[in-house]
């Protein structure tokens, strides 16, 4: 029985892999930092982001990190897109982000003004959540105190 189910664990698992569509994420927090992003996708190149932005979403703060949330269609988070070509890799960037955020489609503006589908993680409570505050990301702060 356990090795039947080991096996259809396997089955899935490769279907999964096999179905896998390479697709943009859009960062807003640390990992927008190259170095940060090659870690946690557990890789030595030095990975290729593009300078990037989403409409109608704001940023609040959970602590020291930052927490994507609804706001109004005006509104406007920058960031770096950066594409996603494996679901190994998908998996390590949602295993970094914790159950704290969900997955989430999103449209993302390149700077060249194109647009493309893509995802990227948001808060899972929304922005009414108490334990965020007001605040804003500073990739160069966080750089510095590493």
């Amino acid at each position: 029985m356990a090795s039947q189910l080991n096996t259809r664990n396997e089955d899935t698992h490769l279907q999964s892999c096999e179905s896998f569509l390479p697709k943009f994420y859009f960062f807003y927090g640390s990992l927008m930092d190259p170095g940060q992003l090659a870690r946690v996708l557990g890789t030595r190149e030095s990975p290729v982001t593009h300078p990037a932005s989403l409409a109608g979403y704001s940023c609040k703060m959970w602590g020291p990190y930052p927490a994507l949330v609804d706001g109004p269609p005006e509104s406007i988070v920058q960031g770096v897109a950066f594409e996603v070509n494996s679901q190994r890799a998908a998996t390590r960037l949602a295993r970094y982000e914790t159950d704290a955020y969900v997955e989430h489609e999103c449209i993302i503006r390149f700077e060249n003004g194109d647009t493309l589908p893509g995802a990227t993680f948001k808060w899972r409570d929304g922005a009414d959540d108490p334990d965020l505050m007001e605040g804003s990301f500073n990739l160069r702060e966080w750089q510095s105190k590493r």
